[in-house]
């Protein structure tokens, strides 16, 4: 069961409500200051509990403040869904830049609680491993390879036409010099 679900009643979901921006902005104020938590590596020995910990005190801050209450794995999943959410439409206005000739998107494209997400966990998380090729290339380099394919294919079988064409006449051609020899 997903822990942004509060209760089920009679088999049926419901949600917990969302977290403010004013609790978001309280979250990415905590985690600026909590890299490690932030990244989810516990450098510490018993960092798994220290991180427990840390998400517990946050739960707590968050709940002070006007909007959602939330456990600290329901917190945990908030912070998921707000680097999620950002790293998609970071890579989606990405690709859109790509597509337009790499022009520049107009100022701000990312709200100022993406900005501060992006901030916090880094470029390379957005933008993905730098040695890792992008997927797109990929798949458009494989269309390109197989569209080739298809074309040399088209030939090969063109040529063995033609071949397939010569042989057919050259052997009309010796039965022709046969029939002549007999004569």
């Amino acid at each position: 069961m997903s822990n942004s679900y509060l209760k089920m009643d009679n088999m049926k979901k419901t949600r917990c409500p969302r977290a403010s921006m004013a609790q978001h902005a309280a979250l990415l104020n905590f985690l600026e200051s909590e890299k490690g938590l932030a990244e989810g590596k516990f450098v510490a020995m018993h960092g798994k509990e220290s991180a427990r910990k840390k998400w517990l005190e946050i739960a707590e801050e968050l709940n002070k403040i006007l909007g959602a209450v939330k456990t600290p794995e329901q917190c945990q999943a908030v912070w998921r869904d707000l680097k999620s959410k950002t790293s998609s439409k970071f890579k989606t206005l990405k690709r859109e830049r790509n597509a337009t000739g790499n022009i520049p998107l107009t100022k701000g494209f990312l709200n100022p609680i993406e900005e501060r997400v992006v901030a916090i966990v880094g470029w390379e998380y957005m933008m993905g491993n730098i040695e890792c090729p992008d997927s797109l290339e990929i798949e458009v380099i494989l269309a390109n390879a197989q569209k080739e394919t298809a074309q040399a294919m088209v030939k090969i079988l063109e040529n063995f036409a033609f071949l397939g064409e010569i042989l057919a006449a050259q052997n009309r051609i010796e039965n022709c010099v046969n029939i002549i020899d007999r004569a």
